[in-house]
């Protein structure tokens, strides 16, 4: 699927035609359109609040790509496991909706395969519409929806599973939809 380091068209490519498989309803051009996360990103205020002062923004860096590479196949079950076990851990996972390499689908039939204690209410949680309500954006004023999420709790302050599906975002979420994921991660870490 990762058409990143080979000289062949990708399995999705071969089958669609398309070369883009970040986000399908970007069609072929992706990241030539107008990139609102990096603006936003580079935003002084933004800068300030997430201290990372005069250190340049790069949405793409090869290095750490080729240095990831030895990760792509590697399982997370158990080291996700015994943070969602955690009763001191919020666990937020989310995925973009038009994502072809990392989908909903993907992780939800992945999610929906964990064992650990909370897997019985996950599985009978049902989806809920996540909307941003009174965001000021005019980007938001006509369709407040901004994805999906499905959530277990034990009640507690602190132990928690949600996913969020963020609505018209591709594999690069923030790069996508900036307000939808400054949104879902205050929201998660002010609950």
């Amino acid at each position: 699927m990762n058409g990143d380091f080979y000289p062949y068209p990708t399995f999705y490519t071969n089958h669609t035609g398309l070369t883009n498989y970040f986000n399908f309803e970007q069609g072929d051009c992706g990241s030539c359109d107008v990139e609102k996360y990096g603006d936003w990103v580079t935003s002084d205020d933004v800068r300030n609040r997430i201290g990372v002062g005069n250190i340049p923004y790069f949405d793409f860096n090869e290095t750490v790509e080729e240095n990831l590479k030895e990760d792509w196949m590697r399982g997370v079950v158990d080291m996700l496991v015994p943070l969602m076990e955690s009763k001191d851990i919020k666990v937020l996972i989310y995925s973009g909706q038009n994502d072809i390499i990392l989908g909903p689908p993907l992780t939800e039939n992945f999610l929906n395969s964990l064992e650990w204690s909370g897997s019985d209410q996950w599985k009978s949680s049902e989806k809920q519409v996540w909307s941003i309500k009174d965001s000021g954006s005019v980007l938001f004023k006509n369709d407040p929806v901004a994805g999906y999420s499905t959530s277990v709790s034990d009640g507690t302050s602190y132990w928690g599973f949600e996913y969020k599906v963020v609505r018209g975002a591709g594999h690069m979420v923030p790069l996508d939809q900036p307000e939808r994921t400054y949104n879902m991660i205050t929201e998660f870490v002010s609950l």
